[in-house]
């Protein structure tokens, strides 16, 4: 962990400063954070050259790179300019076998039918196992964002396979994380988070999870559109004549 866990790039020298500083100040002085922008900058020899075991990430939104200057095997067959699929794509090629990742993306990512949208969640439900779309209110962001977003799970798997990776996904709605979602963010009771870890290790159902197997995703245009799946119930209601 000291010596050569922790590993993290950003294009903004303010950003690279206070991700160093942090780090020292929890006796992580050698991590390794650099000015680096991985979309259109290679780390020498063929790509993707590194593999990681793990990558968290909450990649920029929205935003557009010179198509130019961006790595032309990052953007192979995607074709794309948008940073919420190049860096997706980017840490899709960078996890090593067994490699497991936690992404957050905006919800676009999920249903965009886009060629290079559709195209990325077919590579994520083939050659990865992608295990759970966690769904996070708007205003979880704030009050810097209010974009709706959420956390994708996946993982590569330990070696090559000619089949879809991903067998089924499993789904959770989260409504309140703890904090109201105003700019404010203050404390509240309302808490979906510790439902979700109680129920992630059996990927159980619940009124706000559920599992979509790989064939109805298939059927869907690979949309990952939570509320495309979620199952719904009717309750018959007798009222007085």
């Amino acid at each position: 962990l000291e010596e050569q866990a922790f590993t993290g790039y950003d294009n903004d020298a303010n950003m690279v400063k206070i991700a160093i500083l942090n780090l020292y100040l929890h006796q992580l002085e050698r991590a390794r954070i650099e000015h680096f922008n991985p979309l259109t900058t290679g780390f020498g020899g063929a790509y993707p050259g590194v593999l990681f075991d793990i990558i968290f990430a909450n990649p920029p939104f929205s935003g557009k790179v010179q198509e130019e200057s961006i790595l032309a095997d990052l953007n192979y067959k995607l074709n794309t300019r948008a940073t919420e699929l190049l860096f997706l794509k980017w840490i899709i090629d960078h996890l090593g076998p067994s490699g497991r990742a936690g992404v957050i993306v905006p919800n676009g990512v999920l249903f965009g039918s886009t060629n290079a949208a559709t195209g990325l969640r077919q590579l994520l439900l083939t050659e990865c196992d992608l295990q759970a779309v966690i769904s996070l209110p708007s205003g979880v962001f704030k009050p810097y964002a209010g974009v709706a977003t959420a956390a994708l799970i996946f993982s590569r798997p330990s070696t090559p396979i000619p089949q879809p990776s991903t067998k089924s996904v499993w789904f959770y709605d989260i409504t309140a994380d703890g904090f109201s979602l105003d700019d404010k963010r203050t404390p509240i009771e309302a808490n979906d988070i510790p439902d979700v870890l109680a129920k992630w290790p059996n990927r159980e159902e619940g009124p706000n999870s559920y599992r979509v197997p790989i064939e109805k995703i298939r059927e869907n245009d690979w949309s990952l559109a939570a509320g495309r799946y979620k199952p719904v119930t009717t309750e018959a209601v007798s009222h007085d004549a």
